[in-house]
């Protein structure tokens, strides 16, 4: 499994898989972009000056959430940016935690819509369909979906006709987002999928309750999950039990489930590698990873 690289002349991760070569995929780093702070932690100005004004030196990310916080001429920027390298400007996603798949010209025909109705074309960059994952059979219909933790799934058939985007939070993971979206794919195709960055197992801590949801659903899924609990040094009470999660390990495990064996990437954590990534976790107000898939003709 050869390990994905970040692009010789852009700071992007692009995938290391063995795709059609009609097949399109990168993700974005916090590197580069008009984002200052955590992702904008000054607002719109720095020292006084406005975001058209800002040095390369002042700016630390290339944050493409609209709903981070940040200044909306900043993240425009950034997703204008970002988009002059594709065929056509992403279907940016209202993403919820839940597990709706979202389907590419229809999600098209609904921004299509919002622009005639607003007499602008401001419904191009905001995110649009309410959904945490999107498929197309459309060539040179780009899909994204944004990230600072959660698992972004990328997929694509070995024919190069179909494609999709999941948004791998642990809740829509725990609502099966992967089989509904794979159940999408046209029958008897087969599916390969890459892993993005997300946040690693030695930094993922959650409840046990958490891990409750995905091993009554399926007991093998407790292999994803390692006990993290400590005792009290004075008391040698236990405390609340927590668990350290493994999203990667819950996804190929939920590919496997769903028909789809060549699963590639996986080798990052948003939480460990602070100069690249954004985490939630880390820093609560931050900014968002952009992950794109397409293909062409």
């Amino acid at each position: 499994m050869g390990l994905s690289q970040i692009s010789s002349n852009t700071p992007h991760i692009v995938p290391a898989w063995p795709a059609p070569a009609n097949v399109r995929a990168l993700s974005s780093t916090r590197v580069g972009g008009v984002s200052v702070g955590s992702a904008a932690d000054d607002g719109p100005e720095i020292d006084g000056r406005g975001v058209d004004d800002l040095e390369l030196d002042d700016c630390t990310g290339l944050n493409l959430g609209e709903n981070s916080g940040d200044a909306w001429p900043a993240v425009l920027s950034n997703r204008r940016f970002i988009s002059a390298q594709f065929p056509t400007i992403p279907l940016w996603l209202k993403q919820v935690h839940e597990d709706t798949v979202a389907y590419g010209p229809e999600v098209l025909a609904a921004r299509e819509s919002r622009i005639k109705l607003e007499k602008n074309d401001a419904a191009l960059w905001r995110n649009g369909t309410r959904a945490d994952a999107i498929w197309t059979d459309v060539p040179n219909q780009v899909l994204v979906i944004q990230t600072a933790d959660c698992l972004p799934i990328l997929l694509c058939d070995r024919a190069g006709q179909w494609v999709a985007a999941i948004h791998g939070g642990w809740r829509s993971l725990a609502k099966n987002i992967i089989g509904k979206c794979v159940a999408c794919a046209p029958a008897g195709v087969e599916i390969m999928a890459w892993l993005g960055p997300a946040i690693s197992q030695q930094y993922y801590e959650v409840g046990a309750e958490m891990r409750d949801v995905f091993v009554s659903q399926d007991q093998q899924l407790s292999a994803a999950f390692v006990l993290a609990t400590n005792k009290s040094a004075r008391s040698g009470e236990t405390e609340q039990e927590k668990w350290r999660a493994d999203l990667y390990a819950i996804a190929r495990h939920q590919l496997k489930m769903a028909g789809v064996t060549s699963v590639f990437g996986g080798e990052f954590c948003t939480f460990g590698e602070a100069a690249r990534f954004y985490s939630y976790r880390r820093q609560a107000r931050t900014g968002r990873l952009g992950h794109f898939i397409y293909f062409v003709e």
